[in-house]
């Protein structure tokens, strides 16, 4: 089944269970596919996560049905699995703007909310770079929570930015490490990524992980390893807003190599806004990694060096 029966299938899944309180475990099993994949696959395409299009729905069929007087707000809220007319009505103020006792006076205000459609429409004049690269087993060591599936997007950057409260700011700025997880970060590159396992075995949840390459030794208390097998690995390069954009990089890889070619000379500068200075450790990873991608064709005439706020390197024809 691919990604676009796959989405389909989950909202028409969804539209007939809208009386029934869902998980996303259910609607995954009901498609075939992780509810990990399929809440992130979901949210990407649409911009909702799946319980978000579900409570939308829901609402807004509340306001029809009250529009109609089919019933009291305390058997809608009922009907449309709020477990209180509280809980219904602070939901339904914040969705439409007004309380359900005033629907009949605010019709003309109510927000609609149609089942989607989805398309599929590929549009611009980037490519989606990639290559398929075997990799050996590996292990990662790192700082691990487990996620509810509808609040990744919310929940992972306040972990990001409650570790750089905790230790990335003091440690990546020079600090000396003072604890065992202090010299643990230091030691295996902790903050480098971000992993993310669909094997915890929770409806509704992942483990998400912020982490680096494990390199051996003690694990301090607070801290988990993971062990990654050997497989084929797909290395997709992406575009978007920091953090995301610091994977930017790699996109530009074939357009550098063109100009070293030439005989010119690429500097590659990245810029830090507020709290993406809680990222300058991952910063210095992938320029590291842009230069071994050019090693044939090029050579570092100027390392990754922090000034200020930004942070370069300068590679040259290799001779």
């Amino acid at each position: 089944m691919d990604w676009l029966m796959c989405l389909r299938g989950a909202v028409d899944y969804m539209e007939e269970h809208l009386l029934e309180p869902v998980t996303p475990g259910e609607i995954g099993r009901a498609v075939h596919i992780s509810p990990f994949y399929l809440q992130k696959g979901f949210q990407i395409i649409t911009g909702y996560s799946l319980g978000e299009y579900m409570r939308c729905r829901r609402l807004y069929l509340a306001a029809m049905d009250l529009l109609a007087g089919e019933g009291r707000v305390i058997d809608i809220a009922y009907k449309y699995c709020y477990q209180t007319p509280e809980s219904f009505a602070k939901a339904f103020s914040r969705f439409h703007g007004f309380p359900p006792s005033q629907v009949k006076q605010e019709r003309g205000r109510i927000r609609m909310f149609l089942p989607f459609q989805i398309t599929l429409s590929i549009q611009g004049g980037e490519s989606m770079n990639f290559t398929v690269e075997k990799m050996e087993g590996f292990k990662v060591i790192g700082f691990e929570e487990v996620i509810p599936m509808d609040k990744g997007y919310e929940l992972c950057p306040k972990l990001w930015d409650r570790l750089h409260s905790l230790y990335f700011s003091r440690l990546w700025q020079g600090g000396a490490p003072q604890t065992d997880v202090d010299r643990a970060i230091i030691e295996n590159g902790i903050g480098m990524c971000a992993v993310c396992a669909d094997d915890e075995g929770q409806d509704g949840g992942f483990a998400y992980m912020v982490g680096g390459r494990y390199k051996g030794g003690p694990v301090p208390e607070g801290l988990t390893v993971r062990d990654i097998p050997a497989a084929d690995w797909a290395k997709f390069h992406s575009i978007g807003p920091m953090p995301e954009g610091l994977q930017a990089l790699n996109t530009k890889i074939g357009a550098a190599r063109k100009f070293i070619a030439k005989g010119n000379k690429v500097k590659i500068t990245l810029r830090f806004r507020g709290r993406e200075m809680a990222h300058v450790q991952t910063s210095r990873h992938i320029l590291d990694d842009f230069a071994k991608e050019l090693a044939d064709v090029a050579t570092v005439e100027k390392a990754p060096k922090l000034e200020g706020r930004s942070m370069s390197i300068v590679l040259t024809e290799k001779k």
